[in-house]
């Protein structure tokens, strides 16, 4: 089974509105450690969120996040909170044979889940976990485990713990 990391919207001006300084670092820390732990063969994916009238990626990831992308082609724009409306993404991974998703990133209660929402719909296998992503001042706002949940996503604590990084490794 063909798998890709998504990293939604890890820029730094997303970053700055994280306000509990706890939270922020141990997202960026768990992020760059799932990141140099990634297995050839899973693909990592970057989405960026840019305005409507914006031509040219510009946004800044922090060196936490820059590190891991290779090239702009790593990068997939998205206008709104589903990454899945721009058909690039889910044309880049039915391309690579991809058909299980970690996501993380920002905001678990928004744009991760919105994008967990579609990837289930157009039949992804859909992995999230808790220390991989955040809103503005927690990792998970009350509820929005039970929203994972009933879309089918699998989540875990940790990315260490998730079974997207134990299968077929």
């Amino acid at each position: 089974m063909a798998k890709a990391v998504v990293v939604i919207d890890m820029q730094e001006r997303y970053l700055e509105a994280i306000r509990n300084l706890q939270v922020k670092e141990n997202l960026l820390r768990n992020t760059r450690t799932m990141l140099d732990n990634l297995n050839r063969g899973i693909l990592p994916i970057f989405i960026q969120f840019v305005s409507k009238n914006y031509s040219k990626p510009s946004e800044k990831f922090p060196p936490e996040v820059a590190k891991y992308i290779s090239s702009w082609e790593d990068i997939i724009n998205k206008t709104c909170k589903d990454a899945f409306t721009n058909p690039d993404l889910e044309n880049r991974l039915r391309e690579e044979g991809i058909n299980e998703l970690f996501l993380c990133g920002l905001f678990s209660s928004q744009c991760v889940l919105e994008t967990a929402r579609s990837a289930r719909r157009v039949g992804f296998k859909v992995y999230c976990a808790r220390n991989t992503m955040a809103d503005h001042e927690l990792h998970l706002y009350p509820g929005t485990l039970e929203r994972y949940n009933k879309i089918g996503a699998i989540i875990t604590d940790s990315f260490s713990s998730s079974p997207f990084f134990k299968q077929n490794n």
